[in-house]
This record gives structure tokens, C-alpha cells and sequence, in this order.
């Protein structure tokens, strides 16, 4: 793999906390976070509460800044 191009990503939910239950396809002691940086091929399995009659933003930031991808839930 040329991973010369790749860039890391910044996962967020905002002010919204997140629980971090698996890492790679391997269950992890549950970790609460409001951000993690995510690499190439790297998979995390994450719970969002998203609280009644709201909507929680779920984000996607390159590392470098240069642009961003978002998904809104609820």
C-alpha cells in the first residue's frame, strides 16, 4: 500500500460525548471521548447518544485541515 497520500481524520461528535467500544474488530474496555484520530484501515465501533428531540453532528476533519465530512444524527 502507498500510504505516501494518506491522511489521519479527526472523528468528533462536537460538545456530544462518545463511548469507543472496539478497536480493529477487538472489543476494548469502553472508553468515553469526545474526539480520536482515526488512520488508514483502522476501524473503531462507537455508541452516540444522541438526546431526544436533538440531533448530534458527527464529524470527519483531516488532520491537516484541509477539508471535512459530516453526518447528522437524529
Amino acid at each position: 500500500i502507498n500510504a505516501s497520500a494518506s491522511t489521519y481524520f479527526y472523528i468528533n461528535t462536537g460538545k456530544q460525548p462518545f463511548t469507543v467500544v472496539a478497536a480493529d474488530g477487538q472489543n476494548v474496555v469502553p472508553v468515553e471521548t469526545k474526539q480520536i484520530l482515526i488512520g488508514m484501515a483502522e476501524t473503531y465501533d462507537i455508541l452516540v447518544q444522541v438526546p431526544d428531540g436533538k440531533s448530534v453532528e458527527l464529524r470527519a476533519t483531516a488532520q491537516d485541515g484541509t477539508g471535512f465530512s459530516s453526518l447528522i444524527l437524529g
